[in-house]
C-alpha cells in the first residue's frame, strides 16, 4: 500500500518535538526502511524541505502571500475518501513548479487549494513549510545523509562522498536501500552530472601558515567571479554553476571556446569566469559578471558590454578516466597538456614566505581576490572543505545568509535596509543570527534587494520582514564580540555588504563553528579579559 502524506507529516513533528541527533536519526532511518521502493526519493526531498533535487531545473516559486490568498487555514472540506500520498503530494510540488506564463498565478492558487483541500491541518501545517523551505525540525542534508547510511546499513562517508559527485540524494537513498553497495555501484562519475566542487580553507595570514615549516606549494591568483565546471562530450558543452545548475546559456562564447580548443576529448573541468574590461582586460567587479549570471535574455547584447575571461585550475574527469585520486600536480599537467589554447590560472611553485608574499600583494594589485594555496599532492575531494586548499584574503569575510530586513528610515525610507545575517548549524540546517547591517549596497541595490526580499517573505511585524533563508552575502567585519543578545551567541563588529552573492546556496554560508574558530582566533592579537 502505498505510504500516506499524514504519515511523513507525523514523522516531522516528532522531529521538531525532540533534540537529540541520535534520535532524530533513529526516526528517520526507521521511516525510510518502511518506505515503498518508488516512495523513498520524494520522500527525502519532502523531509528535509526542497522538493527537487539540487541539479533539477524545477523551483517552486511560491511566496508566504500566495499561501495567504489561498485561506488555508480555514475548515477544508475533504474531496477524496483517499487519503493524501507521499508520490501524490511530490506530483502536485512537479505540477506547481511547471506553471508559468500567462495566468500562472491564478493556475497556482487553483492547484495550491486542491492540494490544501486533500490534506488535513496537520498535513497543511508541513505541507505550508515544505514550499517555504522552513521545516524548523533540525533535519537538513548532512543529517539525512547519516540517516540513509544508518538505514541502509553501510558507511557514511560513501553515502556523504557520492551525495558529492552526484546532486540527487533522494536517489542516492533509494539506490542505497534497494540495492546497497551495488546499487550504489551505479552511480558513476559522467559528464553532464555535476559534482560539488572542492573548496578551501580560510587562512587568516601568511604569518599562520609559516608557524610550521612549509613544503613547496602552488600558489594560485584567486579570482573574484564566478566557480564553474566545465563538461564536454563529442561537440556538446554544459556549464555548472558552483550550486550546480546548467548557466551555458549566460555563457555561450566559453562553451564555443571549449568545443574549438578541445575537440577531441570528453573531459569535466574546474575553473572561475570573471568579468574584465575591454580595452585592457582588467576585472570588473563582481556584480558587473551577475549581470550576466542571471539573465537569460540579452545575451548577445550583455556578451558585448561585458566580456568575460576564464581562468582553469583543475580537471576532474579524462575520457573515461577519473582523476579526483590524482595528485594535484599530476592533474594540472594533464589539463595544461589538453588545455592548450585556454588560459590556465596564474601561479607559481614555492615555500618561501617573501615570495608568495610578493605573489599576494601582485594578485591584489592586478584586481584579484587573493591567492590560494594547494598542496602539491593534494587529492580532489568533492563536496569538501578541506586544509589542503588554503585561501588567503585582504579583510575577514564571511558567506551570511539574510533570515530578515528591518524597514529604513530617513534617506532609505521605503526600502528594507538593514539586514538580519545568520550563519549555519550544518548538522540541524537551521540558521542563527549573529549580526545587522545597512552598509554596503548602493541606493539601487538597496531598491532591488527590497523587492527581491519582498518576494520571499514569510511573515513580517511593523519594522521587520521575515524571509525565506535564500540570499547569501558576502560580509567583510573588523572582529567578532561575544554577544548575549544572539542565540548564537556572537556579534560581527562593523559589518558590511561587500557583494550579493547569487551564485551561493545557503547551505555553502559560514558555519557557527568557523565564526567560533574566527572568534578565538583573534586573541593571537588582542587581549583578553
Amino acid at each position: 500500500m502505498p505510504t500516506s502524506f499524514l504519515n511523513l507529516a507525523k514523522l516531522c513533528d516528532k522531529l521538531e518535538k525532540i533534540s537529540k541527533t541520535k534520535e532524530k536519526i533513529a526516526l528517520l532511518s526507521n521511516f525510510l526502511t518502511s518506505l515503498n521502493p518508488y516512495e523513498i526519493e520524494p520522500a527525502v526531498f519532502l523531509i528535509i524541505g526542497t522538493p527537487f533535487a539540487e541539479s533539477d531545473s524545477q523551483t517552486l516559486d511560491i511566496s508566504w502571500r500566495s499561501i495567504l490568498e489561498t485561506n488555508y487555514t480555514a475548515k477544508q472540506t475533504t474531496l477524496f475518501n483517499q487519503p493524501l500520498t507521499i508520490r501524490a503530494v511530490h506530483e502536485y510540488f512537479s505540477k506547481l513548479a511547471q506553471i508559468s506564463g500567462s495566468g500562472a498565478r491564478k493556475k497556482r492558487k487553483r492547484l495550491l487549494e486542491m492540494l490544501f483541500r486533500e490534506s488535513s491541518p496537520l498535513e497543511r501545517k508541513f505541507l505550508v513549510r515544505m514550499i517555504l523551505g522552513e521545516m524548523r525540525h533540525g533535519v537538513a542534508k548532512g543529517l539525512m545523509i547519516k540517516a540513509i547510511a544508518e538505514a541502509a546499513h553501510l558507511d557514511y562517508s560513501l553515502i556523504k562522498r557520492l551525495s558529492a559527485i552526484y546532486g540527487n540524494i533522494g536517489e542516492i537513498a533509494r539506490l542505497a536501500l534497494v540495492g546497497g553497495e551495488e546499487g550504489l555501484s551505479k552511480i558513476e562519475v559522467a559528464p553532464f552530472t555535476p559534482i560539488k566542487p572542492m573548496l578551501a580553507e580560510n587562512l587568516d595570514s601568511l604569518d599562520e601558515l609559516f608557524k610550521k615549516p612549509v613544503s613547496p606549494m602552488a600558489i594560485e591568483y584567486k579570482y573574484d567571479g564566478v566557480r564553474v565546471q566545465i563538461h564536454k562530450k563529442a561537440d556538446k558543452v554544459h556549464i555548472y554553476s558552483r550550486r550546480l545548475k546548467d548557466i551555458t546559456s549566460s555563457f555561450p562564447e566559453i562553451a564555443d571556446l571549449i568545443k574549438k580548443t578541445i575537440p577531441n576529448h570528453s573531459c569535466i573541468l574546474d575553473g572561475e569566469i570573471i568579468a574584465i574590461r575591454r580595452n585592457d582586460q582588467r576585472p570588473l567587479p563582481f556584480q558587473e559578471l551577475m549581470r550576466r549570471f542571471k539573465r537569460i535574455h540579452e545575451v548577445q547584447r550583455l556578451r558585448q558590454e561585458i566580456p568575460v575571461q576564464l581562468y582553469l585550475f583543475d580537471i576532474l574527469l579524462l575520457d573515461d578516466k577519473i582523476l579526483f585520486d590524482y595528485p594535484y600536480q599530476e592533474r594540472w599537467n594533464i589539463l595544461a597538456t589538453i588545455c592548450k589554447g585556454l588560459t590556465l590560472a596564474y601561479r607559481i611553485i614555492s615555500s618561501e614566505k617573501e615570495e608568495i608574499t610578493r605573489f599576494y600583494q601582485a594578485a591584489l594589485a592586478a584586481g584579484h581576490e587573493g591567492i590560494l594555496l594547494k598542496k602539491l599532492n593534494s587529492p580532489y575531494s568533492p563536496g569538501e572543505r578541506k586544509k589542503e586548499w588554503l585561501k588567503l584574503k585582504e579583510a575577514i569575510h564571511a558567506d551570511l545568509v539574510i533570515i530578515a530586513a528591518d524597514w529604513g528610515s530617513g534617506r532609505r525610507t521605503g526600502w528594507l535596509s538593514n539586514y538580519h545575517l545568520a550563519a549555519l548549524d550544518p548538522l540541524k540546517g537551521t540558521f542563527h543570527e549573529v549580526g545587522k547591517t545597512f552598509k554596503g549596497l548602493t541606493d539601487e541595490e538597496f531598491q532591488d534587494m527590497t523587492a527581491n526580499l519582498q518576494k520571499i517573505k514569510t511573515y513580517e511585524t511593523q519594522y521587520t520582514v521575515y524571509v525565506k533563508p535564500q540570499i547569501v552575502v558576502e560580509v567583510a567585519f573588523n572582529e567578532i564580540q561575544k554577544s548575549p543578545q544572539y542565540p548564537a551567541g556572537y556579534a560581527l563588529r562593523f559589518a558590511r555588504i561587500k557583494r550579493i552573492r547569487l551564485d551561493k546556496d545557503p547551505s555553502e554560508v559560514t558555519s557557527l563553528d568557523e565564526i567560533a574558530y574566527l572568534y578565538e582566533r583573534q586573541f593571537e592579537k588582542k587581549a583578553r579579559i
